[in-house]
């Protein structure tokens, strides 16, 4: 229970661009797959989502509420590639077009940003550790 609370605490301390940007991604890659599901990458997307509920318990609860978080996206990167590879390979047309798209631009800017995160904090550590 406390891991939840420390996960709670710290998602409320995030500043307001950060929330915001956290709901576009659950309400794209959470919500509207669901809409989508019966393609493959609907639900690969949506799993993505899924799992990193309980990836971002565990690392709370090893190392705190900090940039190492962003682990809990490593993931994304197989969800990144499949709906990249299923925009360039398949004509896609109407609203999962217009979803896959969101997802993809949405998600790899999440992953780039995830990926900033976790090499600060590690570099950090590692100079902690030298000291």
């Amino acid at each position: 229970m406390q891991t939840l609370k420390e996960l709670y605490q710290g998602f409320m301390a995030m500043p307001l661009w950060v929330k915001l940007w956290m709901v576009v991604m659950i309400v794209v890659n959470g919500i509207m797959p669901l809409w989508f599901f019966e393609h493959v990458v609907a639900q690969i997307t949506f799993l993505g989502i899924f799992i990193a509920g309980p990836i971002a318990y565990f690392i709370v609860k090893a190392v705190g509420f900090n940039k190492f978080l962003g682990m809990m996206h490593a993931p994304w990167i197989l969800m990144i590639y499949l709906q990249a590879h299923t925009l360039l390979t398949t004509a896609i047309i109407g609203a999962f077009g217009y979803w896959l798209l969101a997802s993809l631009i949405i998600s790899s800017v999440s992953l780039v940003l995830d990926i900033m995160d976790v090499v600060h904090y590690t570099s950090r550590v590692k100079k902690q550790n030298k000291a």
